[in-house]
């Protein structure tokens, strides 16, 4: 576990692990790979890095435990958990992406290369392959998703001049294709190449 919380970039403290150990399932996997994304899934999450410590799950039996619970405020100057108060709040979907490369990372530990020789010179060859392609074509199939999933552009820069947040250049710019430099409406002057991250 501590090795977890070193790799997520915290101090492992006796409160960071007792934390962790807290968010851990009542009981672990016995298959080491595992075991381990089960431990670093739920220390990511404890630790803020996926759903923020204290919030509630959202699967159905978190929310019929908050069914009938009283709503609070935290701008009545009661007393409140500032490990609560601090932690980031990420989406959903920012967490299901980090999952994801949890169980990515548990696969690649639990089927290497040997695991694919082994099952070829022990397994039945007709099933061998089956599995073979099947894999591939699971595979192929995420990495589509990944690579043609929208990129970002980071923030926008402002203009030196003016202190304007510039924009993507439009077509009357004439710089280049629209949107492929920054643009400062006021001083219709270009801010540097536009480009994803």
């Amino acid at each position: 576990m501590a090795e977890v919380i070193e790799e997520l970039g915290d101090r492992v403290t006796a409160e960071a692990v007792a934390v962790a150990r807290e968010h851990l399932p009542a009981e672990l996997p016995e298959v080491p790979e595992q075991k381990r994304a089960e431990i670093e899934r739920a220390t990511r999450r404890a630790l803020g890095h996926g759903v923020p410590i204290g919030t509630p799950e959202t699967d159905g039996s978190s929310e019929q435990s908050r069914e009938g619970e009283p709503e609070t405020s935290t701008s009545g100057g009661g007393e409140t958990d500032g490990d609560i108060m601090d932690a980031e709040i990420v989406p959903e979907s920012i967490v299901a992406l980090k999952d994801a490369i949890i169980a990515l990372n548990a696969l690649n530990r639990a089927v290497t290369k040997d695991t694919f020789a082994q099952a070829a010179k022990e397994g039945d060859a007709k099933e061998y392959t089956e599995l073979r392609s099947k894999l591939l074509t699971k595979a192929t199939s995420f990495q589509k998703k990944a690579l043609h999933a929208p990129r970002v552009y980071g923030d926008a820069p402002v203009c030196e001049t003016c202190k304007t947040v510039a924009v993507p250049s439009p077509t009357e710019a004439k710089i280049g294709k629209p949107g492929t430099y920054w643009w400062c409406e006021t001083c219709q002057t270009a801010q540097g190449a536009r480009s994803p991250l």
